[in-house]
């Protein structure tokens, strides 16, 4: 277990070096904890973890709870870890002045932690998690229909402004958007001058922005005003034509995004990257209109027009292109360009042999990790003879991240060869992320599980029982009520909070009017762990247990935590609409 923290001290050292500014505590340590009530707090000179930070060599690199949704997540063990410590720099040293710009701490911290995997594990993976940020974001906001700014003063509860979509991992793509407009030098040099003139002191936006400036002479108010007391962000529409005569790139940039009230234009720098039979080059754009047009010089044909190729912005990018040109970007751009090109072949072009063959030669000859996890994913979509093959190939693979990814895919693949393939991972694959999520794509397959099946899958030991949560996962997508019995027993204490979060949640879907549920949300709401404390007061408004709205009210009454009064606030108002329509 102590294992993971290995690498902590490296950690210390790379902040200390990068910002010119040395850890500023007498010592530092780190706990793990059962339960904890929140993933991970640092407190000044220590963090409290919960105890999923400790992991076996088979464990997944994720922190947890577990998802098995996608082939990686943002928080892995490391990521948080790394990111708990650079709140030392970022939170602890400097602190925001109010909760409403706590994206000074939580931003900062998210981009630190981006900053140590670039450090310790390369370039690509800095752009692999500003992208995968950038992807929960937008995910996030095509959902919730949200336009919000970093700095954000309309909230009636902390969980509002800790949004982990905007204020951390939008924050982060922001600061590193940033870094590309400034250039490293200036970027590091403006955040050590941050530090050392505003040390041991409470912060706002403002002193950030003030601080930059003076450090690198650059005018800073339109980005703050875009980024940070703005909010949303561009949707771009981008094409091109090729002049042979002219020797000329005739590219065009719309803005599409709504313009309402807190998102408008957006005025950023680009980089276009050109490659012709001859030579690669780029070009820095900045748009800024509704429509922009620019003249690129091209002596040849070009093979790829690669607009933010490097993925350096926080943007929504819509640049059809015909095959022959997405099967060069996707195995010759920057990654962020190669994922998009993959994607879009994998949409657009999904019955073509050249789609297939791409996606082949990702899988067999990958330029990263994530090149091969996102081709293996997206098989699932390709229409080949062949597509069964690869992917039964592509499951024996030694990165349980390009396996997992393989899983996630079966989940389009129509055929009784899919099932068969998943069921075998079940049983034979060495990785629990691998099996947890296979058990999770089948139900999503509506796959029948007799109860002899989940209690086999239940009793195997797993990382912190992810397994027996994909289960319970799994009887929730069936909506299998007769597997109740079995469900109700991991609702109790002796399992780990996030087993009993899971099972609430099948016994929830499941059963909603057994009484046995009703009593056990009733007891969690009145005292019991935080994070089920909130899930049963969220729950009791779900299922319209209408005999605890009194119960409901008392914890609205209290007001000893936010979250909470907000929560069974909701919860009562639905179970008022429930009553009056009686």
């Amino acid at each position: 277990g102590a294992s993971v923290f290995r690498t902590t001290t490296k950690m210390v050292e790379f902040f200390s070096q990068r910002f010119s500014y040395r850890y500023p505590w007498v010592k530092y340590d780190q706990v793990a904890i059962p339960d904890y009530a929140i993933g991970a707090m640092e407190h000044t000179g220590i963090t409290g973890h919960r105890d999923c930070v400790l992991r076996g060599s088979d464990a997944p690199l994720d922190f947890g709870p577990p998802r098995f949704t996608e082939y990686s997540t943002p928080w892995t063990a490391e990521a948080t870890i790394s990111h708990e410590l650079a709140h030392h720099w970022f939170g602890d040293n400097l602190t925001c002045r109010n909760l409403s710009e706590i994206w000074l701490n939580e931003s900062f911290a998210s981009y630190l932690m981006m900053l140590w995997d670039e450090e310790s594990l390369g370039n690509q993976q800095l752009q692999f998690d500003v992208q995968l940020a950038l992807r929960h974001y937008l995910d996030y906001v095509d959902k919730k229909h949200v336009i919000r700014p970093q700095e954000y003063h309309f909230f009636d509860n902390p969980d509002v402004i800790y949004n982990e979509e905007h204020t951390y991992l939008k924050g982060a793509a922001v600061l590193h958007m940033l870094r590309f407009v400034l250039g490293d030098d200036l970027f590091f040099r403006g955040l050590s001058s941050y530090l050392h003139k505003h040390e041991f002191s409470n912060v706002g936006s403002e002193d950030l922005k003030i601080a930059l400036e003076e450090a690198t002479g650059k005018n800073l108010d339109w980005f703050f005003d875009q980024w940070v007391t703005g909010g949303g962000h561009p949707v771009f529409e981008v094409s091109y034509k090729y002049l042979p005569r002219q020797k000329l790139i005739d590219l065009t940039v719309k803005q599409v995004q709504p313009f309402v009230n807190g998102q408008g234009l957006f005025t950023l720098p680009v980089s276009v990257t050109i490659a012709t039979p001859s030579k690669s080059y780029t070009r820095k754009i900045l748009v800024g209109g509704e429509e922009d047009h620019f003249m690129l010089p091209a002596n040849e044909v070009p093979l790829m027009v690669s607009f933010d190729g490097a993925g350096d912005l926080v943007a929504d990018i819509r640049f059809e292109k015909d095959i022959d040109e997405l099967h060069y970007q996707a195995t010759h751009d920057s990654l962020p360009g190669r994922v998009r090109a993959l994607r879009q072949m994998a949409m657009r072009y999904p019955g073509s042999d050249v789609t297939f063959r791409t996606i082949e030669e990702v899988l067999t000859k990958p330029r990263f990790w994530a090149d091969a996890a996102e081709a293996a994913e997206l098989l699932g979509r390709v229409q080949n003879p062949a597509t069964e093959a690869l992917i039964a190939k592509t499951l024996q693979v030694g990165d349980y991240r390009m396996r997992k990814a393989a899983v996630l895919g079966l989940e389009r693949v129509g055929t009784k060869g899919a099932e068969q393939m998943l069921l075998e991972v079940v049983r034979a694959d060495k990785s629990s992320d691998v099996v947890a999520t296979a058990i999770v794509v089948l139900a999503k397959r509506k796959y029948p599980m007799d109860t002899d099946f989940l209690r086999t899958q239940m009793a195997r030991a797993s990382w912190y029982d992810e397994i027996t949560i994909a289960c319970l996962n799994a009887i929730e997508e069936l909506k299998a009520r007769e597997q109740m019995p079995m469900v109700k027993k991991y609702a109790g204490q002796s399992y780990n909070q996030s087993v009993r979060s899971a099972a609430l949640l099948a016994w929830a879907v499941c059963a909603p009017d057994d009484n046995g549920l009703h009593k056990a949300l009733s007891a969690l709401a009145e005292s019991g762990p935080r994070v089920l404390q909130l899930k049963a007061i969220e729950l009791l408004g779900t299922i319209g247990a209408t005999e605890n709205v009194s119960i409901l009210k008392k914890i609205m009454d209290d007001d000893f935590d936010a979250d909470m009064t907000a929560a069974a606030k909701k919860s009562v108002e639905n179970l008022e609409r429930i009553m009056s329509a009686k």
